[in-house]
């Protein structure tokens, strides 16, 4: 799963407007959006997922 400043500036930098946004109100935007698009705008940031890594819960 994504942390929230990762998404917040795929979002941002996709999308005009959101600077305040609420975290809210970016994860809705998030998952709004289709894979394909959320893809794109990790792309644009330059995320590369990391594989083999767990979550904080260590699953």
């Amino acid at each position: 799963m994504l942390d929230i400043e990762t998404i917040r500036k795929a979002v941002t930098k996709n999308r005009g407007g959101l600077k305040e946004a609420s975290d809210g109100q970016i994860r809705i935007i998030w998952y709004a959006l289709d894979e394909t698009t959320q893809q794109k705008y990790l792309k644009s940031i330059g995320y590369k997922e990391r594989k083999g890594k767990t979550d904080a819960a260590g699953s």
